[in-house]
């Protein structure tokens, strides 16, 4: 289950940017969905981070 949102400044609340988490084969695969991603080829994130992350707490749903 993909999971996605904005992060935000904790004073004000206002969007500073954008979390995403996917589930994918790879690293390489990540790399695609971002490479696609229209917002990024419109030039509209100053940055991307790529981290793997392994899930730890909660209900992964019906797919975990």
């Amino acid at each position: 289950m993909p999971l996605g949102g904005p992060t935000l400044e904790e004073e004000t609340g206002a969007m500073n940017g954008t979390l995403l988490v996917v589930e994918v084969a790879s690293i390489d695969a990540v790399c695609a969905f971002v490479a696609d991603d229209a917002h990024g080829r419109a030039g509209l994130f100053a940055a991307v981070e790529i981290r793997p992350w392994r899930w730890g707490l909660g209900n992964r749903g019906a797919d975990g």
